[in-house]
């Protein structure tokens, strides 16, 4: 007997089995490959579909084909009309080549110090008979032991789609601790200083708090790929504390999971960087220079002639801040992540992390992993990330100055180590610098000693590229990047919905309308206004700015040797804007140039006024 079919049906079905779908009555569903758990399904126009994951509507058996016709040749019977018989297939039609069996799953392979990510054509996995479900395994070294496989491959910390995750070569194999021995693996790290402040924030309201932890991997082409997050909430004495890595993932439910705990991370980053990275080491580290220099040097000192320009507006943008930003009940309090505590925690991080040796750009990329000491290499400095736009442009802005200063203390003190240590009034200046502006810490070792003019030059440098260059960095940006509060999130008010004790309500509405749970996450109408309109206003360069290098009417007079070094020094500062625009215009490096990334200007000395993300006041002086 024949089946009865159309013209169109027969059309439909070699379109639908041509994209790889299946056909249950008149619906269509989705169905994945036999691979689909290690990368995309393998499939061709005809060809049968091997396996499925299961879909409402959709047969879970291999044969359901079988049971499609029966069901249409019972449709048509209903209808009075008997089906024709089928003929018989004539002989010399070949027969149906056997349908290949899919490839077992690789096992995982034993190392020294923990299993072996196994990266193939598509993707990398570690050998698990359920291949849907997450599996545990040991870490290596710093990675967290909560690190997880799922589904498309291992997730050493997490791992999304490994070809390019780990180099795209077919048949490389990495461990966790060969990827920490070659740095591959980064670390963001809000863990240690935000968990003491967990519970202290969890009871306001309309806020929520975790410690982080971040996991990053470079990738051959030199960018980096999200591996994992993992959220920390620590014992109480109500409940345990709860920890949980999220990843990556190809299961819708654990995609929002990812992208809730991503905004998450993202408020923290925002709460960090506003408090620490630029409130504290850039306002607030510039203070004491500020006070020491005017009580101790005379106006006419040339240490005090050269750092004035540097110290423009700061005193002033600092109180503004005090009394509408940073304090109590203010912006930052408001809408920021860490809320009522900021201050707090700012003075906490300037006890545990500030050293003033560390505040010098080279020394400051080497604490943090991003570069090693290399005498042969530019700069001094091998990289970590080749392409790292903020080290590479900002070493241009450090030698730059450095050039200038050096140049400029050489005038004044003849290598003599005599004229340093002899000079009273700049001897005091450090030393009020040290006992008085950072009185807890006046007797580290880590002090500078100011006893020759080699030291006083790399003093006086650090303190212009705090002032100027390192706070253009973090703050002509901010708008940029984080005026799209979806991108850059201040504050997350609401907790995971899979925090245990899990609520049931809670889990239920993030089940139904995730979109909503999330935008819940988010800050608030008012408090996403107010930090747009604050951070458009710090990130605007005023029509009267004075740039690096820039100045019309220098405070050194007449002296022909040093304006001639400061002429020098604009005119690095000027072959340095060529420099970076030609790096923006290059493809290679993928972390500045390409579809839908933003160039890296933030470094470039001079600017129009408004929010342009570029320009190098001389001074934090917004």
């Amino acid at each position: 007997m024949r089946t009865c079919r159309s013209a169109v049906g027969d059309e439909r079905r070699r379109r639908v089995r041509a994209e790889g779908r299946g056909v249950l009555g008149r619906e269509e569903g989705a169905v994945l490959g036999e691979d689909a758990a290690v990368g995309a399904p393998r499939r061709g126009a005809g060809r049968a579909v091997h396996a499925h994951r299961p879909q409402p509507g959709l047969p879970l058996l291999l044969r359901h084909r079988q049971a499609v016709r029966g069901r249409r040749r019972a449709a048509a019977c209903s209808r009075g009309r008997l089906p024709p018989q089928r003929r018989a297939a004539p002989p010399s039609v070949p027969p149906r080549r056997p349908r290949r069996q899919a490839p077992p799953l690789r096992p995982p392979r034993k190392c020294q110090k923990g299993l072996v990510c196994v990266v193939t054509g598509r993707g990398v996995r570690q050998g698990d008979a359920r291949r849907h479900e997450p599996i545990r395994h040991r870490a290596c070294q710093r990675i967290s032991s909560q690190e997880q496989a799922g589904p498309g491959g291992v997730w050493a910390g997490g791992v999304g789609d490994h070809r390019r995750a780990a180099g795209g070569a077919d048949g490389h194999t990495m461990t966790v601790a060969e990827a920490v021995e070659k740095k591959r693996l980064f670390m963001l790290d809000f863990h240690d200083l935000f968990l003491p402040y967990v519970h202290k924030i969890r009871a306001l309201e309309h806020t929520t708090m975790y410690g982080s932890r971040t996991i990053l991997f470079l990738t051959d082409d030199g960018t980096l790929r999200l591996l994992a997050i993992e959220l920390t909430r620590p014992a109480s004495p109500a409940m345990p504390q709860w920890r949980q890595v999220f990843t990556p993932s190809t299961d819708t439910t654990k995609s929002w999971l990812w992208r809730m705990a991503k905004s998450h991370v993202r408020a923290h980053d925002a709460g960090h960087h506003e408090l620490v990275t630029h409130w504290l080491r850039t306002h607030c580290a510039v203070e004491p220079y500020i006070l020491a220099a005017n009580r101790q040097l005379s106006e006419m000192h040339p240490v005090y002639q050269l750092l004035r320009p540097h110290f423009r507006y700061t005193m002033r943008i600092n109180a503004l801040a005090r009394s509408a930003l940073v304090n109590g009940g203010g912006i930052i309090e408001s809408t920021f992540s860490p809320q009522r505590y900021g201050m707090e925690l700012s003075s906490v991080a300037y006890d545990k992390l500030w050293r003033f040796d560390m505040e010098a750009l080279p020394a400051d990329l080497v604490r943090r992993g991003m570069a090693e000491e290399d005498p042969t290499a530019e700069h001094g400095l091998r990289f970590a990330i080749k392409d790292y736009p903020f080290a590479n442009d900002g070493l241009l802005i450090w030698d730059a100055i450095k050039g200038w200063v050096k140049a400029y203390v050489s005038r004044y003190y003849r290598r003599d180590a005599a004229s340093v240590t002899g000079d009273t009034e700049l001897q005091a200046f450090w030393t009020e610098v040290r006992t008085e502006g950072h009185a807890d810490k006046k007797g580290a070792p880590w002090w500078p000693k100011l006893d020759k003019p080699e030291t006083l030059a790399h003093t006086l440098t650090t303190i212009i590229w705090v002032a100027a260059a390192h706070h253009a960095a973090v703050n002509f940006g901010q708008y940029d990047f984080g005026g799209y509060f979806p991108n850059r999130p201040s504050i997350a008010r609401t907790k995971m919905p899979v925090e245990e004790p899990v609520d049931a309500a809670t889990l239920e509405k993030f089940l139904d309308n995730p979109d909503e749970a999330l935008r819940e996450c988010f800050p608030s109408q008012v408090q996403a206004t107010l930090v747009m309109a604050v951070l458009d206003v710090l990130s605007s360069h005023s029509p009267d700015e004075e740039y690096l290098g820039g100045m019309e009417t220098a405070p050194w007079g007449d002296d022909t040797e040093v304006r001639a070094a400061y002429t020098r020094f604009n005119d690095q500062l000027k072959a340095v804007e060529g420099i970076m625009d030609e790096r923006n215009k290059n493809r290679m490096l993928k972390n500045r140039c390409g579809a839908g990334i933003v160039p890296y200007q933030l470094m470039k000395p001079f600017s129009e006024p408004g929010v342009t993300g570029k320009g190098i006041p001389n001074s934090t002086s917004i």
